[in-house]
């Protein structure tokens, strides 16, 4: 089993770095779970989204989508995932709100 610790710090867009998950071959389940912390209110959305994306053939491709809330913890898992590389592409408003926090993304 792999379990990789996050830190993040965003206010438009961030993309995390590389994680390899191969313990389970092709039928594994990737659970997230984020704790986030907006450091001011009045944005657009109460919600930031985050894109779990495979590598193939040296490009990344989103392979699942889901939305967090940008104050609290949530977990999701995605399931009848590959065994390859993957990494988290974090994306909200352009509305100068920052949003940091800690997480663990495991399978």
């Amino acid at each position: 089993m792999a379990s990789y610790n996050l830190t993040y710090d965003f206010k438009e867009t961030l993309v995390g770095q590389s994680r390899t998950f191969n313990d389970k071959g092709n039928d594994q389940t990737i659970t997230l779970t984020l704790n986030s912390k907006a450091n001011n209110s009045g944005g657009r959305s109460d919600e930031y989204v985050v894109q779990l994306q495979a590598q193939a053939q040296r490009m990344w491709f989103t392979v699942k989508t889901a939305s967090f809330p940008r104050n609290g913890t949530k977990t999701v898992k995605f399931t009848d995932m590959v065994g390859t590389a993957y990494r988290l592409r974090f994306e909200k408003s352009t509305d100068d709100v920052r949003v940091t926090g800690t997480g663990v993304m495991s399978n």
